[in-house]
């Protein structure tokens, strides 16, 4: 974790931890010097995620500081994902600071909403874009299509190939409903491994991600970009 000491918070760092005859050893992953510390922080549950396929995913980045609930004990697995909320996602995931809100950014977005320092930063990034309008729409759904363009990104900024390794998945029954300014991303998300079709072999590419389908896939990223161990 590395350790703000003006905010007096610590934010996650990409990290792999190894252990070899000198003991524990962390390879940090972060461009940027500063205050890092190895912690072990309680762990974080939401009492509206027991039993949920996504809890112990999402309780781990919870615990990682990487995403929050909507309360304290609840987290809405089965909430629309925001362009907020993805916008705050990545960023922490892979090690970003917030940045000043830049008045030439977004024209709806304000310096004193809580995800301008993130949108900034992920602008900045080149992880995600606004409108042709001029907006960002923070509060606007994000799609299970925009969410394999926005993890490839991603895995882009770590210096990851974007390909995936390995045998090549089958293509989804529904693979002919992606857009065509997403095929090429969502096929390289299915074989890399991020995203998976589901129990009837579709991807439904314009449904609406919900907060638990993001977690889990955020932390295929953490895994696939070599920024936390399993």
């Amino acid at each position: 974790m590395k350790y703000d000491p003006v905010k007096k918070t610590l934010q996650f760092v990409p990290a792999l931890i190894t252990l070899d005859g000198s003991g524990l050893q962390a390879v940090i992953k972060h461009p940027s010097n500063g205050i890092f510390v190895l912690v072990q922080t309680a762990e974080k549950s939401f009492a509206d995620l027991a039993g949920h396929w996504a809890a112990k995913d999402t309780e781990l980045l919870a615990t990682k500081g990487i995403i929050d609930g909507i309360a304290d004990n609840r987290f809405a697995p089965e909430g629309v994902l925001t362009r907020a909320e993805i916008a705050s996602l990545l960023v922490r995931a892979a090690g970003l600071e917030e940045k000043a809100l830049s008045a030439a950014t977004m024209n709806d977005v304000r310096g004193d909403d809580w995800y301008a320092g993130y949108v900034q930063a992920a602008v900045s990034a080149g992880l995600i874009d606004g409108y042709e309008d001029g907006t960002f729409r923070a509060g606007a759904a994000v799609t299970r299509e925009e969410l394999a363009v926005l993890l490839t990104r991603a895995l882009k900024l770590a210096g990851r190939p974007a390909e995936g390794t390995g045998t090549a998945a089958a293509a989804f029954t529904d693979s002919t409903s992606v857009s065509a300014w997403a095929k090429d991303a969502v096929r390289t998300a299915q074989v890399a491994g991020l995203v998976n079709g589901l129990e009837d072999g579709s991807f439904r590419p314009q449904a609406q991600a919900t907060r638990a389908e993001a977690a889990v896939m955020i932390k295929r990223y953490l895994l696939k970009a070599e920024f936390m161990n399993e």
